[in-house]
């Protein structure tokens, strides 16, 4: 369950931030319009003026084959749904210069509405633009085994470059999330710094476990171990790789099926490579039953 504890960071996300109206008398007092002159038509040097345009000339587009005509051009309807996105910049402009101190306050009633509605990447980009950075790092350390299940590195580490450094030395699970990223696009160095750091904090004594019940704790431990794994198998570390597996075969607590499974495909690469195909056999199976439980397509791939 996603835990958005917004009331510890100090804002009420639905508070009083809007005024009636947009458009109506809440708004500054405008500035008179100034008066412009109409602009003329560019014409080509040589060419004739071009003739009067009117309804007649415009060309309603429909269906597929405008788009295939015209790939790049803009293509929609008349309704609501067609205008809404076309709109929406007008808005945001406006919204800016006539209540520039609503905008935050909006910013943190949008992702909180998303995130009750279980949409964590409209959630985080709001958050980040609110600047309440310690709801972007909880919203990302909630989600970031459904991101990474979906194959969206990416979009993960978007998110974290935007953060500022100083966050994952006291959120280090943020660090787990990087390091796995960083794997995937094959950064083994920067990966493997990320893992220390992430190991070095969370298994210190002095790590701040708030209200991190022991079973759940056991459980990040061994995604640690999950971790490096990871980032060896990637890298085709075969040495580092065996210590890993040594350490770390069965993952004895109950945890996100999302983790065992990908602990599972790991291991079976590692029994392939050692020729302990019947391991790697039983390691698959158990692997795509937990990917189908954690509705994994991926690692379910990886598994078969």
């Amino acid at each position: 369950m996603l835990e958005l504890g917004l009331a510890r960071f100090g804002h009420e996300p639905y508070g009083k931030c809007m005024s009636p109206d947009l458009f109506g008398s809440a708004a500054p007092n405008p500035e008179p319009p100034k008066e412009t002159k109409p602009a003329k038509p560019a014409v080509r040097s040589g060419a004739e003026p071009p003739a009067e345009y009117g309804a007649s000339d415009i060309e309603i587009l429909e269906g597929l084959e405008p788009v295939r005509r015209r790939p790049g051009m803009y293509i929609g309807g008349t309704d609501i749904n067609a205008y809404h996105h076309l709109f929406a910049d007008f808005l945001r402009r406006h919204l800016a210069d006539a209540r520039p101190d609503d905008i935050k306050c909006l910013h943190r009633r949008a992702y909180t509405w998303y995130a009750d509605h279980r949409m964590i990447g409209e959630a985080v980009g709001h958050a980040l633009a609110a600047g309440d950075l310690d709801v972007t790092a909880g919203f990302i350390e909630s989600s970031w085994h459904d991101v990474i299940k979906v194959g969206r590195v990416g979009t993960l580490m978007g998110w974290m470059e935007r953060l500022p450094a100083s966050l994952p030395e006291r959120r280090p699970v943020l660090r787990i999330a990087m390091c796995w990223a960083l794997s995937l696009r094959r950064d083994r160095s920067r990966a493997l710094e990320q893992f220390r750091l992430a190991s070095a904090a969370i298994e210190s004594p002095d790590f701040d476990r708030g209200d991190m019940s022991d079973r759940a704790y056991e459980a990040l431990l061994q995604e640690l171990r999950t971790t490096e794994l990871f980032v060896h198998v990637f890298a085709d570390a075969e040495e580092e790789m065996v210590a890993a597996v040594t350490d770390g075969e069965a993952l004895t607590t109950e945890y996100d099926p999302f983790v065992q499974g990908v602990h599972d495909n790991l291991l079976i690469y590692t029994s392939s490579v050692a020729g302990e195909y019947d391991s790697a056999r039983r390691y698959a199976v158990r692997a795509r039953e937990r990917h189908m439980r954690a509705e994994g397509i991926y690692g379910a791939v990886y598994s078969d």
